[in-house]
């Protein structure tokens, strides 16, 4: 098989490479199966180009209401304390949640009442947890971040570091559905993977004329428009973290019926998740403002801690190394990393030069 890398570091199935099947058989359609719909909530499936995989997009989906909920509540989303894949089975077996924000609306006695074990030997989530669990709620709902909230989604693609450069060009979550901004790299990024998908004069195939004929047509349209989107977008200085595939699935989904239908569940309950990076016009202020960070190898903290000192200060934190990075913050043991920087003449510092960089030297 193909695989890539997919959200923030997950491998995903691109096709299969080989196949071993008996002549007469005929190939099985997951979509002719279910005609199209969910099985659980009919909603239409969906599947992202150069994927194989089929999903169900519905944020309220019930076969899919534990896994959501445990994404929803996890550190790197929401924080919500106490509710993991146990609890989150819980809920979902006492009728209690079947979506996410079905959490919003559980009061305390009833999530202490809980019960995480069986009939036979029950096992009470208790008045302690459940205020961990309600607290958690309230912060999520009064201060928790926009970026926090976009990636508990668990829109694909939308991960971490795609959330946080979202949030930075888009201030309110309602704005979203029609921000210009996030059509303009949606197109990009489409337009870019149809060019380099299908090249007028491909070095392993040999084109029929009429396929070469529309290839040359399509690239004639696409490349003057690209030329405007990339006028367009350089100076909001776009991070590569958030591809034009991640922009589409965000536009898709919030103006796809779950979608709506989540937005306007938000309203109701008074949620209105705003940026705490807002900065479209550009990187910011900051000491590390217009910077792009790769970190690698061991360093004294964890790299959460580094990622939100250079975010907190400006700039940015890229997985990859590349031509638009500024600087390789490197610790023991760089690998891979440290030798593409120093291929393409990337500054590479350690964190005694990093501290001097952010006005913590000496």
């Amino acid at each position: 098989v193909v695989v890539e890398k997919a959200g923030e570091i997950i491998p995903a199935v691109v096709r299969v490479v080989i196949e071993k099947r008996p002549p007469e058989a005929r190939p099985y359609s997951l979509v002719e199966a279910v005609k199209g719909q969910c099985p659980s909530c009919q909603s239409a499936i969906v599947r992202e180009e150069g994927f194989v995989a089929w999903r169900c997009p519905n944020f309220e989906c019930p076969a899919q209401a534990v896994t959501r909920i445990t994404h929803f509540c996890a550190r790197k989303a929401l924080d919500i304390e106490g509710v993991g894949g146990i609890v989150a089975e819980a809920l979902v077996r006492g009728g209690l949640a079947r979506t996410p924000l079905d959490l919003f609306g559980i009061e305390a006695g009833t999530l202490a009442g809980l019960n995480l074990g069986s009939e036979e030997s029950p096992r009470r989530f208790g008045e302690k947890n459940a205020a961990k669990v309600i607290e958690g709620l309230r912060r999520a709902r009064t201060s928790m971040p926009l970026w926090r909230w976009l990636f508990a989604m668990g829109i694909p693609q939308v991960g971490e570091s795609a959330a946080k450069e979202i949030s930075r060009l888009v201030e309110r979550l309602e704005e979203i559905p029609s921000s210009q901004l996030l059509r303009a790299i949606a197109e990009r990024g489409a337009k870019e993977t149809w060019l380099k998908e299908h090249p007028v004069r491909p070095k392993k195939e040999a084109l029929a004329e009429e396929e070469k004929l529309r290839r040359e047509k399509m690239a004639a349209a696409y490349k003057p428009r690209l030329e405007e989107l990339k006028a367009e977008l350089a100076p909001r200085q776009v991070s590569p973290e958030l591809g034009g595939v991640a922009a589409g699935n965000l536009l898709a989904f919030f103006s796809s019926g779950p979608g709506g239908k989540t937005l306007a569940r938000l309203a109701d309950l008074g949620i209105a998740p705003a940026s705490d990076n807002f900065a479209p016009g550009g990187a910011g202020g900051g000491t590390l403002a217009g910077l792009t960070f790769v970190i690698t190898g061991s360093l004294s903290r964890p790299r959460d801690v580094f990622r939100e000192e250079i975010e907190a200060l400006g700039g940015k934190v890229a997985g990859s190394v590349s031509r638009k990075t500024s600087v390789v913050l490197a610790g023991e043991d760089a690998g891979g990393k440290l030798e593409k920087a120093r291929e393409l003449g990337i500054r590479v510092v350690d964190e005694v030069a990093y501290r001097a960089m952010i006005g913590q030297g000496g």
